[in-house]
């Protein structure tokens, strides 16, 4: 069984096919090893299915900061910054709803309004504890992939609990 027929452009065509072919799929090889050790790549995963959680837990809830339920876009912020912060990156008290517009961006995290919102929804007890010094956290990529399965399934459970 011949792939082609015995013309030359015909097997020509053939082989410049395959020739592509195999080129894209050793250039998706190579680029899903290199992205496996990109430490970036699984950080922005891990970011991503934090705030898609936290955006889809506070739903229905206003704007930690300044309580508008407008129909604004909205972001994850954080009370104390991510940056700064590691240990608190992907810590669910951390991360509430947030207008993205004024408060999240306008008014880098407009934190005094969020203090109080965030005193209301989650005690003091649990500010004092965020606001207080934190262990330097370095993430490594298997802390990563487990921050985003940890999310990605609890989005899973979220979204079947409230579309049933």
């Amino acid at each position: 069984m011949q792939p082609v027929c015995q013309t030359f452009e015909c097997m020509s065509s053939y082989l410049d096919n395959k020739r592509d072919s195999d080129f894209k799929k050793e250039t998706k090889r190579r680029k899903k090893a290199l992205l496996e050790s990109d430490i970036d790549f699984w950080a922005a995963k891990a970011k991503k299915a934090c705030h898609d959680y936290i955006k889809l837990r506070d739903f229905d809830k206003p704007c930690i900061s300044c309580g508008t339920t407008a129909n604004v876009q909205y972001a994850a912020g954080h009370y104390r910054p991510s940056g700064v912060n590691a240990a608190l990156r992907y810590d669910e008290s951390n991360i509430h709803k947030q207008c993205n517009r004024y408060c999240n961006s306008g008014m880098s995290g407009n934190l005094t309004l969020y203090r109080i919102g965030l005193i209301q929804r989650v005690g003091i007890e649990t500010v004092e504890w965020l606001e207080s010094n934190h262990d330097v956290k370095r993430w490594t990529i298997d802390d990563l992939k487990a921050v985003i399965e940890h999310y990605q399934s609890k989005t899973k459970a979220l979204r079947a609990e409230i579309q049933p």
